[in-house]
């Protein structure tokens, strides 16, 4: 029996792929012969089909692979049609009989996530997600570290994103993705972001808070005062990234807050130790028995932002004084 395969897909998201012999005759894009969902010949993009012969009482194993579009960030469907095609179709005359119909539920991650994380002389450096779904940042000891956390991604249209940043429990270095929520049970999160994705592959960073209404209704001054210090209270025990003890790094969990559905990022530190942002050399002046020492940025764009670097050399040897100084 000669069918046809028609897949019903959108093309900006994700895109299907033959994955073996028989499926290499797949035509994408906008085939003119391809079915739509009534089983009518259309030109509609995303329809991509083709004709396979199943051997009487036999069945027929087909694979394709899904590939999602570059920063494509809105889960979607595909439509998978069989179509009778032993009768020779012909545009506007023949309606094929549609003998299966499968979807399939595709999800992508709710945004593309990234770190910014300032440098020397207004320079900035992007950290994306690496093919494992993890992040490493590069941390300056003994100094706070500027990161500006942010989204972007493609989902043609706007949504607004939650972004919950935890520090996970000594387990989740070895747990399974699809074990995050349960460990994140009963865990407060660190920090909470709000962002309005356009949806166009545009960055946006968090949203500022909403200043409270004002009322002109009599209130309480003692109620007033207990509930700002308890905001005050709550917001210090909410976001205490400064104080938090971050040996495990950090759990991003984004949610799409029309959906519900939520996506998560592991994210690792790699502190930056001196010698892997200093230069130094050494020079020694015969006339005037003098050791001079130099030490220069390899790259100024990785001295960290916040004032100088303090050095201090130790000069082993004959010579046991030490020698100070700073990187700017």
């Amino acid at each position: 029996r000669r069918v046809r395969l028609a897949f019903d897909y959108d093309p900006e998201l994700v895109e299907v792929i033959g994955d073996d012999k028989l499926m290499s005759g797949l035509i994408l894009g906008t085939p003119i012969f391809s079915l739509n969902k009534v089983g009518g010949l259309s030109t509609d993009p995303g329809r991509a089909s083709i004709c396979i012969t199943v051997p009487p009482n036999e069945s027929q194993n087909f694979r394709f692979r899904i590939k999602r579009k570059t920063d494509a960030v809105q889960s979607n469907t595909i439509t998978l049609d069989i179509y009778d095609a032993s009768n020779k179709l012909e545009r506007g005359i023949t309606t094929p009989q549609l003998l299966v119909r499968r979807t399939l539920r595709i999800l992508l991650p709710v945004a593309t996530f990234f770190v910014r994380q300032s440098q020397a002389d207004g320079a900035y450096t992007d950290f994306y997600v690496t093919n494992n779904n993890d992040l490493r940042l590069k941390a300056f000891p003994n100094r706070l570290n500027d990161f500006r956390f942010g989204l972007s991604g493609f989902s043609g249209n706007p949504k607004d994103v939650s972004l919950a940043l935890y520090d996970p429990p000594s387990s989740f270095a070895t747990a399974r993705k699809s074990d995050y929520s349960t460990l994140l049970e009963g865990r407060n999160p660190l920090a909470e972001y709000e962002y309005n994705l356009l949806g166009n592959r545009e960055i946006c960073f968090p949203q500022p808070p909403k200043p409270e209404e004002n009322t002109d209704s009599v209130v309480d001054d003692s109620a007033s005062n207990t509930n700002n210090k308890t905001a005050a209270e709550s917001a210090q025990t909410r976001s205490p990234l400064s104080h938090a003890n971050l040996k495990n790094g950090l759990l991003a969990a984004m949610t799409d807050n029309t959906t519900g559905q939520v996506t998560y990022r592991k994210i690792d530190f790699r502190i930056l130790r001196p010698e892997r942002y200093v230069s130094p050399s050494v020079e020694y002046d015969a006339g005037g028995n003098r050791i001079g020492i130099r030490v220069s940025a390899s790259d100024i764009a990785d001295v960290p932002v916040g004032g100088p670097i303090l050095l201090r050399t130790r000069v082993h040897g004959a010579l046991t004084e030490r020698v100070s100084g700073k990187l700017t």
